[in-house]
């Protein structure tokens, strides 16, 4: 027996509040997130080059990059995957990234810092 329409709306309602939840807790979390990236950065913007230090940073941002467009945080997942490209290309090369390229991580990063920091206030207020 199909069920009444006004079932639906009830069910959409705390889908969107259960959202609301997870959206707030990611936004609250995205300056540690960030922080915690920017660690595993270090490594492999300074040299030598290393793979397990490539691999250890590509794989936060290439989630953050995933769960910041999941979540609603579109700007951030965009400059996220801006990054994990550069950091493929240091995988793909088996070096550390050029000048040009670092500076640019750096860039990205510290956008993304700025954007984390607006979120988590945002979501805190």
């Amino acid at each position: 027996m199909p069920e009444s329409s006004d079932a639906a709306p009830g069910r959409t309602d705390a889908v969107q509040v259960q959202l609301a939840r997870l959206r707030r807790k990611f936004g609250l979390a995205l300056p540690a997130k960030v922080s915690a990236i920017d660690s595993a950065f270090a490594p492999i913007l300074q040299g030598p080059w290393s793979e397990e230090a490539a691999n250890a940073a590509y794989r936060p941002i290439h989630s953050l990059a995933g769960s910041s467009g999941t979540y609603g945080f579109p700007e951030i997942s965009a400059l996220a995957r801006s990054i994990e490209a550069l950091i493929k290309e240091s995988l793909d090369s088996r070096a550390i990234l050029p000048d040009p390229q670092s500076a640019r991580v750096a860039d990205l990063m510290a956008r993304i810092r700025e954007l984390a920091a607006e979120a988590a206030r945002r979501e805190s207020a």
